[in-house]
């Protein structure tokens, strides 16, 4: 049986009998994923066969996910600017600030990719649809759980670090009494007075809740762009592995069956190519977003060291634990988009180390001669990269760390 892939060619080499199956596969390795981008309406863009009705439901949820960070945004760019004098409390609004608005460029390169996003959707799909051996079924269920196990990690860490700071510290400092014998409740960030009078009721209840609207709307692009690499990076891995344990077994009964060994021969050198383009894909749909999470993770990384030590010397335990929860998200969110650049790179460098380690040379004919080109592809290294210029693997995580700490240092000088 012979099926049209994404890229247009036959892959009667490779589908046999589809896998039954695959909605309910489909469905275990991206519905994590796929309810972080329905919160943010990039889902419904991304849909293969996309409706009017989808577009009618994306236009609102895009609406309120780029106009939510804005009333974080814009009331503490005019404090910093028409009223606040101090220099250390102005830094302390950098934060908020950068942060929102390095997710605000984030989602508008996650949109500006959504045919990128369509094709490793389908992709995806079609790998699925083509795993009808229990073998390899096995070996994608493996990834995609491990794709599920981070995004669900991104999702709890990120959501309790913005909780803590948007909910919690403020209801932990409770309402103080002023010189006027009025009551203050407390107000996350700054800048509202400007506006309106964030005392009166409800517009402080409307505030408190749109606030933690507007931390958990940033919270879901950053999970989203960590939840999509997990998932497409660790799906890519898994067909790496498929094709290596077909090299494996390549002469298991077949020794002198050319046929045979001509058909997985095609079969891998199929595989090769599809994961080759679906890496090419990942690379283009997160290089953007990538190169936004190091240099803003860098940077706010860097300030939220600055503030927990104001809050240390001060004894604020209730603000430093916020302060270490958000810096201990962003620092997992930058070291798992370096761990999966760093496994994406591995792993493609061992297909060639596998053609090698096989007998190769005993195949009949010219077949083995097929084998020399996918190792020659196999020695260019596929990687996650930080807009084309920084290659994300461990190394490149102890690099951000040691500058994020040299800013730092430098911030504490300053005080000094």
């Amino acid at each position: 049986m012979s099926r049209k892939g994404d890229d247009g060619q036959k892959l009667s080499a490779i589908v046999v009998v589809e896998n039954k199956d695959h909605k309910e596969d489909m469905n275990y390795a991206i519905c994590y994923l796929r309810r972080l981008l329905k919160f943010i309406g990039v889902w419904f863009l991304a849909k293969r066969n996309r409706q009017k009705r989808d577009v009618l439901i994306a236009v609102p949820l895009l609406i309120i996910a780029t106009l939510l960070p804005a009333f974080v945004m814009v009331p503490c760019i005019l404090h910093a600017l028409l009223r606040e004098k101090n220099g250390t409390v102005k830094m302390k609004l950098l934060a908020p600030i950068g942060l929102r608005m390095a997710n605000y460029v984030k989602y508008v390169a996650m949109i500006n990719r959504v045919d990128a996003l369509k094709y490793c959707f389908h992709h995806v799909e079609t790998d699925w649809i083509m795993a009808s051996s229990l073998s390899d079924r096995r070996i994608m269920k493996e990834k995609a759980a491990l794709g599920r196990r981070i995004t669900l990690l991104c999702i709890g860490v990120f959501y309790t670090s913005t909780l803590s700071y948007n909910c919690l510290l403020p209801l932990w400092r409770g309402s103080k009494i002023n010189e006027f014998n009025q009551t203050i409740r407390p107000v996350v960030y700054p800048g509202y007075d400007i506006l309106v009078d964030p005392q009166k009721s409800p517009t402080y209840e409307i505030i408190f809740c749109t606030t933690i609207l507007a931390a958990c709307s940033t919270y879901t692009v950053i999970s989203s762009s960590c939840s999509l690499a997990a998932t497409f990076v660790t799906h890519a891995c898994g067909q790496i592995e498929i094709i290596i344990s077909r090299l494996n077994t390549l002469f298991d009964n077949a020794e002198d069956n050319a046929e045979i060994l001509n058909d997985r021969v095609s079969f891998v050198i199929q595989r090769h190519v599809r994961v080759l383009r679906m890496t090419e894909k990942i690379e283009e749909l997160l290089k953007e977003i990538c190169l936004l999470e190091v240099v803003s993770s860098t940077l706010i990384m860097c300030l939220l060291g600055y503030y927990f030590m104001m809050e240390w010397e001060n004894a604020d335990i209730a603000a430093m634990f916020p302060y270490f929860l958000v810096l201990t998200s962003l620092a997992l969110n930058v070291f798992i988009f370096c761990q999966i650049g760093e496994n994406l790179t591995e792993q493609c460098a061992d297909v060639g180390k596998a053609i090698y380690d096989v007998d190769w040379y005993n195949l009949p004919g010219r077949t083995g001669l097929a084998l020399i080109l996918v190792i020659a592809m196999a020695n260019i290294p596929r990687k996650l990269t930080a807009g084309g210029m920084i290659d994300l693997s461990l190394a490149s995580f102890g690099a951000i760390i040691k500058t994020s700490a040299v800013y730092f240092n430098m911030l504490r000088e300053r005080d000094a």
